[in-house]
C-alpha cells in the first residue's frame, strides 16, 4: 500500500528530467561489438525490410565500401590479402592497423550513431 509521501515522490521523480545519457561511452563499447561481428544493433549482414521494419543496412557492405575508399584504390586491400598468403602476418597487420582500422571504426561507429538515432537501441 502506498503512502501519501511514496505516491508524492513517484510524481516528482516522474517529472524531473531524464538522466543525461554518455553515449560516446556506449556507442565506443557498440562498436567494439560491431568490429567482433557481435552486435545485435548493427547486423553484419543487410536485413530486408519486412511489414514491420524497414531495410537495416549490414556492416559487411559498408564496411567493404569504406575500405575501398579508403586510399582511394584498392592497392591496400591487394598488398594485404597478398601478404597473407605470403605468410607475412605482421605486415598484413600494420597495412590493416593504419589502413583500415580507422576507417572500420569511423563506418562502425557511424552506424551505430544512425541506429541510435532511428531508435533501435536498447540499453539497459
Amino acid at each position: 500500500m502506498n503512502t501519501a509521501m511514496q505516491i508524492c515522490q513517484t510524481r516528482y521523480d516522474a517529472m524531473l528530467p531524464p538522466e543525461p545519457v554518455d553515449y560516446e561511452e556506449r556507442d565506443a563499447a557498440e562498436v567494439v561489438k560491431v568490429l567482433a561481428g557481435e552486435s545485435d544493433l548493427v547486423p553484419f549482414f543487410d536485413k530486408r525490410a519486412t511489414r514491420t521494419h524497414g531495410h537495416i543496412p549490414g556492416f559487411a557492405l559498408n564496411a567493404s565500401e569504406a575500405m575501398a575508399q579508403a586510399a582511394g584504390h584498392e592497392c591496400f586491400e591487394v598488398q594485404m590479402a597478398l601478404a597473407v598468403l605470403a605468410g607475412n602476418y605482421e605486415l598484413a597487420r600494420s597495412i590493416a592497423d593504419k589502413r583500415f582500422l580507422p576507417v572500420l571504426q569511423a563506418e562502425a561507429l557511424h552506424m551505430v550513431a544512425k541506429a541510435r538515432a532511428a531508435g533501435r537501441v536498447v540499453w539497459a
